[in-house]
């Protein structure tokens, strides 16, 4: 699949942080975006482009209805990027999360398969994997520590059937802790750089625990590349760094790159239920077959998203 002047692409999950940043390289692309998102989501990241897409409020555990969203759309192309946010922590959020992620991924592809779709680029998770002690591989069982890393890869098993056996050209990047413009201002790297530009104090976690941290514009690149690539279908993408980076270590990056130290509390904040000492991807098949590599150091990642927080404080509250 070509993306170009008129291309028609829809996305799931294009309000969400990376989605929101896929929405806008489409858009510059000339492409024809469509969103599918739930009649409850944020429209915060992208209201500036709303006359620019056609967004179409759907549930995706409604199969019908996203049947007739597909069929209205009819796209060259699919993102599938929608999950429900967060780790689910009560018996109820956590039916929620494996319904999305399966049934919803269930109805979307089915729905593909019925409109002909040339081209699915499934979002998946490094949370699948569960923890190792060197860096994961494609190859690698699925073992997920948290109930968020079960729900995704349960979608991805689903998109992969689809794959290998229901005649749908899917391709499967799992991606590792990306950080950029439009994400949730809570999370760990926005805190850091709010901090570097109001001196807030940051509750670090206790040393040691390690992230593969990859930048957004990667992260997109990634995306595009899977959709317009020659791949066998059901092929599985890590989209990382290929570096690991303790939490402590981006504080001191931070403090380098704005000239000044930072007001720490290490071990004042919780160890979350995905924190591990050891998380790193190994990216070499996307090297060799997607031809995708980062084209950031987390450096220059972070220097891009502190100049972006700088130009956008308005929106971030």
């Amino acid at each position: 699949m070509r993306l170009q002047e008129g291309t028609r692409v829809l996305l799931t999950g294009g309000t969400g942080f990376i989605g929101a940043n896929l929405t806008r390289a489409l858009l510059s692309r000339g492409a024809s975006v469509h969103l599918l998102c739930q009649p409850s989501s944020s429209f915060w990241r992208i209201n500036d482009l709303k006359d620019r897409l056609t967004i179409h409020q759907a549930d995706l555990l409604e199969a019908e209805t996203v049947q007739a969203v597909v069929q209205a759309a009819q796209p060259q192309g699919i993102f599938h990027l929608a999950m429900a946010p967060g780790h689910p922590s009560s018996p109820a959020e956590r039916s929620l999360s494996l319904a999305v992620a399966t049934l919803g991924t269930a109805h979307l592809l089915e729905a593909a398969r019925a409109a002909g779709v040339a081209r699915v680029v499934h979002g998946g998770s490094s949370l699948e994997y569960g923890p190792r002690e060197r860096a994961l591989e494609e190859s690698d069982p699925l073992q997920p520590k948290t109930f968020r890393g079960l729900a995704k890869a349960t979608a991805s098993m689903v998109a992969s059937w689809y794959a290998l056996h229901g005649g749908l050209n899917v391709t499967i990047l799992g991606f590792f802790s990306v950080y950029g413009p439009w994400e949730s201002p809570s999370r760990f790297i926005p805190t850091v750089l709010r901090a570097a530009l109001q001196g807030e104090e940051i509750r670090l976690t206790a040393p040691g625990f390690r992230h593969d941290f990859v930048f957004v514009e990667d992260v997109v690149a990634a995306c595009l590349r899977a959709a317009e690539a020659e791949l066998a279908s059901g092929e599985v993408f890590n989209i990382g760094s290929g570096q690991q980076w303790a939490n402590e270590e981006v504080v001191a990056l931070v403090e380098r790159l704005v000239g000044h130290r930072l007001p720490v509390r290490v071990g004042a904040y919780p160890a979350q239920p995905p924190d591990t000492h050891h998380w790193q991807a190994n990216i070499a098949k996307a090297r060799a077959l997607l031809g995708w590599a980062p084209a950031h150091s987390l450096e220059e990642g972070l220097r891009k998203t502190l100049t972006w927080m700088q130009e956008h404080h308005d929106q971030l509250g």
